[in-house]
């Protein structure tokens, strides 16, 4: 059964398929011919606030981290490069001519990358990651194809990364309680917030 406000489709076929229509938004031709309208929008000002006080938490951990003198090297940056590495890497393998352009340690990674890595024998495949994107208020969560087999309810709580894109940059969503997708998929639905689900 569909929810409200997602509709899931094959990424490749889509994106092969989309044009840009007048308003903020794309047209998208699905597989079987039919087309799909995405429409984007600001969430509500509630929505706003809460990710507002997600990153005033992120800001005090982070000048904690920084006065500890765990700034730049720390685990968690670490891991975040190292994730990004494997994603290029992936990309790379798909797309060789990208490399230095597209791709490397002087250009940002792009969340599209994700789906590279989806169905891979890699830790992001066991991954569910939501990206909300700040400027349209749009979300897209990438679902790895291990996170999908998963049934342990804390497992799948601990492997959904939320992430807020502002523009040139990532940021971590970390609250004290985390859902599993399907929550988080319920409370998006709620409050109206469109979003889109690309499966590994």
């Amino acid at each position: 059964a569909q929810k409200a406000g997602v509709r899931k489709f094959d990424r490749v076929a889509a994106l092969n398929g989309s044009k840009l229509t007048g308003q903020l938004g794309a047209a998208v031709a699905a597989e079987k011919g039919e087309e799909l309208q995405l429409r984007i929008e600001r969430p509500p000002k509630a929505e706003l606030s809460r990710i507002g006080a997600y990153e005033d938490a992120k800001a005090k951990a982070m000048a904690k981290a920084s006065a500890s003198g765990g700034g730049a090297a720390s685990p968690l940056r670490q891991m975040a490069l190292r994730l990004k590495r494997i994603m290029e890497a992936a990309v790379l393998r798909a797309h060789p001519e990208w490399g230095g352009s597209r791709v490397g340690d002087e250009v940002q990674a792009f969340s599209d990358f994700l789906f590279y890595v989806l169905d891979s024998p890699t830790l992001i495949s066991e991954l569910a990651i939501a990206i909300f994107d700040s400027e349209s208020g749009f979300v897209e969560v990438f679902s790895g194809e291990r996170y999908q087999a998963s049934e342990a309810e804390p497992a799948r709580r601990a492997n959904l990364l939320t992430i807020r894109y502002v523009p040139g940059h990532y940021q971590a969503l970390v609250g004290a309680a985390r859902p599993t997708l399907e929550e988080l998929c319920t409370t998006l639905d709620a409050h109206g917030v469109l979003y889109v689900i690309t499966d590994g």
